[in-house]
């Protein structure tokens, strides 16, 4: 569960509107910290990692849109095709991240590794842009 001390930890509330959006999608109670950053279908949970604070502005925009893809939102997740979930929420992430004013720019990790598997490509960035959109509905004006 989130507490007060996250936030202190969150320059300027950076990651402020990426936790609104969580509580849109009924996260906020959801939310965990650990070792790793992870997004959980079975349980509809977001795991984090401390970070700081532009780092873990990505890891939730990333999990964020993982947590799209359940069955009650945009029904996306494949359970075969790991890479192209991953590459999915990469980009989402990183549109999501620009798109809210957070960063002026944003780098995917995993950028040309994803763009030697061509099948993925043009899916996953349109599946990545459909994510973010749905999160960017949903922000408050």
């Amino acid at each position: 569960m989130i507490g007060k001390t996250f936030f202190s930890d969150c320059e300027k509330d950076m990651c402020s509107p990426l936790f609104e959006l969580a509580k849109q999608l009924n996260l906020m109670g959801q939310i965990k910290w650990d070792n790793s950053s992870k997004y959980s279908t079975a349980s509809d949970s977001i795991t984090l990692r401390r970070l700081p604070p532009l780092q873990l502005a990505h890891d939730i925009a990333h999990e964020l849109i993982h947590a799209t893809g359940h069955p009650a939102r945009l029904n996306r997740f494949t359970p075969t095709n790991f890479a192209q979930e991953e590459f999915t929420a990469d980009i989402g992430g990183a549109l999501l991240i620009v798109a809210m004013g957070l960063a002026k720019r944003a780098r995917i990790e995993y950028l040309p590794f994803y763009l030697k598997l061509d099948l993925l490509r043009e899916q996953s960035s349109y599946h990545g842009y459909i994510a973010a959109r749905y999160l960017l509905k949903r922000e408050p004006d």
